[in-house]
């Protein structure tokens, strides 16, 4: 039960899943999210970018996925559908199959006021929402790490990646850091299996 912020324990199994957490997190010296984002993505040895064998990484794939209610043939289409609130116009990006119509398409759109306030966590969600729907595509991101993931691109955009050896590599640091909470979920899970003391 959650109550202003605040979490209360009510039972004693909830309070024994508490007290195992805190073990495992003290096992790996991770006291909090910072530490472990420290800890997981410090000093890449490699950058990769999305092409080649990593274009799996990209939203140009054919993935489909279903994203508040609707299927949309990829992460890109169902991006560009945040960005108006007709039902028409989502589902006419619905049925694209191809990226480069579903982004032209998103170009023209006259956004609604204050919808670049949602672009970071609803890109976040999508892109979350396709490694957990292939867990094919999730167990390669994983096995990325410890590589710094680059939206390098030839079009100019500075926000989500890199041209010219500039940007914030917002797409890059997204897929990173679902990454770091794939890997730190699988060695929880594992640290549980693994003690015998629980």
């Amino acid at each position: 039960m959650k109550e202003k912020g605040l979490v209360i324990w009510d039972t004693e199994d909830e309070k024994q899943h508490k007290q195992d957490s805190f073990r495992f997190l003290s096992r790996h010296n991770w006291s909090s999210d910072e530490s472990i984002k420290s800890k997981r993505e410090s000093d890449p040895v490699e950058e990769i970018d999305l092409t080649g064998k990593y274009f799996f990484l990209s939203n140009c794939t054919d993935s489909p996925i279903i994203f508040n209610g609707i299927m949309y043939q990829s992460t890109e289409a169902a991006y560009q559908s945040i960005k108006t609130k007709s039902i028409k116009i989502k589902y006419q990006l619905s049925q694209v199959d191809d990226v480069s119509e579903a982004y032209c398409i998103g170009r023209n759109l006259i956004p609604f006021y204050g919808w670049k306030r949602k672009r970071l966590s609803s890109m976040r969600d999508i892109v979350k929402l396709k490694f957990d729907t292939y867990p094919n595509a999730k167990e390669k991101l994983m096995l990325t790490y410890p590589k710094k993931i680059v939206a390098r691109n030839n079009w100019g955009d500075t926000y989500w990646g890199i041209y010219n050896n500039k940007g914030n590599n917002f797409l890059g640091k997204i897929l990173m850091n679902i990454r770091r909470k794939y890997i730190y979920e699988k060695e929880l899970e594992e640290f549980w299996e693994s003690d015998t003391s629980l």
